[in-house]
């Protein structure tokens, strides 16, 4: 498993307190998984199960959100900047993400 730290940080604005998910990943060759868990994991979780069912069934499943995509083939998961398209691609186990995904929704 990638080495990484799930926390609760506490924002204030004025009078107001939100609390919220944080996963930091040791190397900072993840910014982009953590970009797309932080940013979009819970805004689209449909969808990116969606992804990985339709990869389970179909062999390919694809998911596009605001600041990512991600495609799941062959047991791959590549996730994409849809921001810097010079940013190299994230490759990992698609495995290994939908462990981390399921962490990060388990932490609530």
């Amino acid at each position: 498993m990638i080495r990484h730290s799930l926390r609760i940080i506490t924002l204030h604005r004025g009078r107001h307190e939100k609390k919220r998910r944080v996963i930091r990943f040791t190397d900072p060759k993840y910014h982009l998984l953590a970009l797309f868990i932080n940013a979009e994991a819970d805004s689209f979780r449909r969808e990116i199960n969606a992804a990985f069912e339709q990869a389970e069934t179909e062999g390919e499943g694809f998911f596009a959100g605001n600041l990512t995509t991600l495609s799941i083939h062959d047991g791959i998961a590549e996730l994409c900047s849809q921001l810097d398209e010079e940013q190299v691609p994230l490759l990992i186990e698609a495995k290994e993400l939908k462990a981390l995904l399921s962490e990060w929704y388990s932490k609530r």
